[in-house]
């Protein structure tokens, strides 16, 4: 399993570590953007492509960040929304696909 690490007394980026098995970790940069202070994360897959997504609520700055993976470890980042008041946690899944399983 990889994991993915934020820090609540910013400004820092997030940091994933890819398993790399044995032990071993490689460690990249997720995006280019300091978060102030990282509450929740969440990892997905968004397309299927085998590629980790991350998204993230930064407390601080009222800001839910989406990190898109490019598949060659490169994340692009956008602001999900910068208006919920102090977010606290953040989950990943398909609202449609649950309702419809009821």
């Amino acid at each position: 399993m990889d994991f993915v690490i934020g820090h609540q007394t910013g400004p820092q980026p997030l940091h994933w570590f890819e398993n790399e098995g044995g032990g071993n970790f490689t460690q990249y940069q997720v995006g280019t953007t300091s978060l102030m202070s990282v509450c929740k994360i969440d990892i997905f897959d968004s397309n299927g492509d085998g590629h980790a997504e991350i998204v993230c609520t930064d407390y601080k700055t009222d800001t839910i960040w989406w990190f898109s993976n490019d598949g060659s470890e490169n994340f692009s980042e956008r602001v999900v929304s910068s208006s919920i008041n102090s977010p606290f946690g953040v989950k990943v899944g398909c609202l449609m696909e649950i309702m419809t399983m009821m």
